[in-house]
């Protein structure tokens, strides 16, 4: 369903209507009807790009939704229509709670009994902020609330800004590291558990966070609790995809590739499942172009553009696919297209460095990868530096990149920078055995 609207502009209370259609939805829709819900919508567009309604009317045509209802704001009342298939049928009434009762009577898709609850303005603006990933206005809008749902919010909060994160894993075999925003996190929902005012959002949530932590048993156990009581809910089914195969059997998948199948089923604009689902179709072929992986991930990617033609992370995968299947051509224009796009991110010009460098233009490589280490130190532009250097026969400047690496290494598991240390040895060796 759709933002309730006045103009073509939307704002926080203009998803009124489709919160509470969504609430109710949960438990008590008829006909096994597939709920789309409105954050994921949301998430697809992009907080950029969320508060224009055409962008809405644009994606539910697109996922060929197979019931789509138009809320609209009048200046005394509230309108609907309710697109089925091939029928319209349009609902008008005095405020909200009247309007969703007479949908529901003439339209029949609710339970008989079924009611819909309110939803308050600090609601809809913390989840709002939530899905912008505005963490810290989280924390501070839900700072003094304390109902159910407010502290959900406040904990996923918690949650997400610890597992930004990064773990040294090397290191992480033989110390403890502490993470107070994912011991905030659990230690709100640990107490939702013990208050009996858990959801299955709050067992996603543990999930997420053991699987940063690598504790995998209890991951099963939450993310399996959850997934029974929210069988529809993609996020779960990515999360749990994260665990080992065998793990996995009993909820009737083989495979990671076959759970990641099912979550873009149920979303297909879920750009995080996608972009996992495509990876996993390219790494399970033998990487050639008419290999049945290579072409399914592919589909999966071009699928997903017809949703959302300019999406920079998975424009940036398919670039990352023809670069493997040496069509630099194609690869060149994707990443081209990044560039100008992203004109500010050195990713880009690092991946038009890659592109040169593969077709032996070293030189114009070495441009991309210099300027991308300007634009903001760009790690990997470091190594690549080296690497084109010593491609050239500029050994001491290749020495002076490969120590730069290493020294920017982000932990003892840095595996670039250990492939720096590789380069070094290599030169020094080289250097030696001339010597000799």
């Amino acid at each position: 369903e759709r933002p309730l609207i006045t103009s073509e502009a939307l704002n926080t209370s203009s998803f009124e209507f489709s919160e509470r259609f969504q609430r109710a939805a949960q438990t008590h829709l008829q006909k096994r009807y597939l709920l789309h819900r409105w954050e994921w919508m949301y998430e697809t567009i992009g907080a950029d790009s969320a508060m224009v309604y055409k962008n809405w009317t644009r994606l539910a045509t697109a996922i060929h939704a197979g019931t789509i209802l138009f809320p609209e704001r009048k200046k005394n009342s509230f309108r609907c229509v309710l697109v089925q298939q091939a029928d319209t049928s349009v609902f008008e009434a005095a405020d909200l709670s009247m309007l969703l009762r007479k949908i529901n009577r003439e339209a029949n898709l609710f339970n008989k009994s079924t009611t819909f609850p309110q939803v308050s303005s600090d609601f809809l603006s913390i989840k709002i902020a939530f899905l912008k990933r505005q963490y810290d206005r989280v924390l501070q809008l839900t700072e003094k609330l304390h109902s159910p749902n407010f502290l959900l919010f406040r904990a996923a909060a918690f949650a997400e800004k610890g597992m930004m994160k990064k773990i040294d894993r090397e290191k992480a075999k033989y110390m403890t590291f502490a993470n107070p925003d994912i011991d905030q996190a659990k230690r709100i929902l640990a107490q939702s558990v013990k208050d009996r005012t858990d959801s299955p959002e709050s067992a996603y949530w543990l999930g997420r966070m053991d699987i940063y932590n690598q504790n995998y048993n209890r991951a099963e156990i939450v993310l399996k609790k959850a997934l029974g009581e929210d069988p529809a809910n993609p996020r779960i089914h990515l999360a749990l995809s994260y665990l080992l195969p065998e793990r996995l059997k009993e909820l009737g998948y083989q495979s990671r590739l076959e759970i990641l199948q099912k979550a873009v089923y149920l979303d297909p604009g879920y750009r995080e499942a996608v972009y996992q689902l495509a990876d996993e179709y390219y790494s399970s072929g033998s990487g050639i172009e008419s290999d049945y992986g290579t072409s399914h991930a592919r589909a999966v990617i071009e699928s997903f553009l017809k949703l959302k033609k300019n999406d920079l992370k998975i424009l940036g995968l398919l670039g990352s696919i023809e670069l493997k299947l040496e069509r630099f051509d194609r690869a060149q224009k994707i990443y081209t297209r990044l560039r100008n796009a992203l004109p500010g991110k050195s990713d880009s010009y690092y991946n038009l460095g890659i592109v040169y460098f593969m077709k032996k233009e070293y030189k114009t490589a070495l441009k991309y990868f210099l300027q991308a280490i300007h634009m903001d130190q760009n790690l990997d532009a470091y190594l690549y530096a080296g690497i084109t250097y010593r491609m050239l026969g500029e050994n001491q400047k290749a020495l002076d990149y490969y120590r730069q690496r290493v020294e920017r290494k982000s932990g003892d598991d840095d595996k670039w920078a250990k492939e720096a240390m590789k380069g070094i040895r290599v030169i020094l060796s080289d250097t030696t055995a001339n010597v000799h």
